[in-house]
């Protein structure tokens, strides 16, 4: 069965009598067309392993390092960041624009809010837990 979107344009043309003058134009879609796939979350097993490797190997740090913290956020805190910059959805998977990944020894965590809830909870594997930022039994990160 063939499914299909019809979308409609509206053009307002302002006359110069003050009226307007509207154009509709019609379009299709074949829906057959496109394949709609599950979100699927990122596999981050590897990834965590090497970072949880580098936070302790001495030929990098000089003491262990216990909490590694990855922010939304770039280097000058800009609003919107370049791909090259989205370091916490490298290393979890989750791109919304507002959260904090923690990762420790044995855990990593990621915070964010109720906009989010949804879409973390489809885009992180089983590596990492969910903080629900604003929810009374979430514990705080910083302040």
């Amino acid at each position: 069965m063939k499914k299909i979107l019809y979308l409609c344009t509206y053009l307002f043309n302002r006359m110069h009598n003050g009226s307007f003058l509207i154009t509709v134009s019609v379009s299709h879609l074949n829906l057959s067309q496109f394949v709609i796939q599950k979100m699927q979350p990122k596999p981050t097993t590897d990834l965590l392993k090497q970072l949880r490797g580098l936070m302790k190997d001495p030929q990098y740090v000089s003491e262990p390092i216990n909490a590694y913290i990855v922010p939304s956020e770039d280097a000058h805190f800009s609003e919107y960041i370049a791909q090259c910059d989205e370091y916490r959805a490298f290393i979890s998977g989750f791109n919304g624009s507002w959260g904090t990944a923690l990762i420790t020894e044995n855990e990593a965590l990621l915070w964010t809010d109720g906009r989010y809830y949804q879409q973390a909870s489809m885009q992180i594997d089983n590596n990492w837990t969910l903080m629900k930022e604003g929810s009374p039994d979430t514990l705080k990160l910083g302040t």
